[in-house]
């Protein structure tokens, strides 16, 4: 997993990164919490928007099975305040399924989807309101 990691540091190459970032996600169930952790902090340099989605959509669906899942968070959040609307919308869904999977952070999430109500694009908007909106009546 360190060699992999390393990978996805030293090499720009937009195929190479990509095919790095799916080995990791295909070895993850022996690897979860490494593999989480890696690819949370490749997005924050990560220059290329499929990637990035990718990732947010990995973090989305183990992410709350990790065993802090909050530490997820944070670099899904970010994605939501600098970077395009794809992956805005891509970090808005991430937050939900986390709100949904993850009663403990239910409250503190919401609070980041009603922030998002605000963005430039309707996309990003309109998942913030459906994810806002599906995670109240869960509480």
């Amino acid at each position: 997993m360190k060699f992999l990691n390393d990978c996805l540091k030293d090499d720009s190459n937009l195929a190479f990164r990509e095919s790095v970032v799916d080995t990791i996600i295909k070895i993850t169930p022996s690897q979860r919490e490494l593999a989480l952790h890696y690819l949370a902090e490749h997005i924050e340099d990560c220059e290329h928007a499929h990637i990035q989605t990718k990732i947010l959509n990995f973090l989305a669906e183990e992410g709350p099975k990790a065993k802090n899942p909050g530490t997820y968070i944070r670099f899904i959040y970010n994605r939501v305040n600098l970077e395009k609307a794809v992956i805005r919308a891509s970090a808005v869904s991430a937050l939900a399924a986390f709100a949904h999977s993850v009663p403990s952070l239910r409250k503190s999430i919401v609070i980041l989807l009603q922030k998002c109500l605000q963005d430039s694009d309707d996309e990003v908007r309109e998942r913030a309101f459906r994810s806002e909106e599906h995670t109240s009546e869960l509480q």
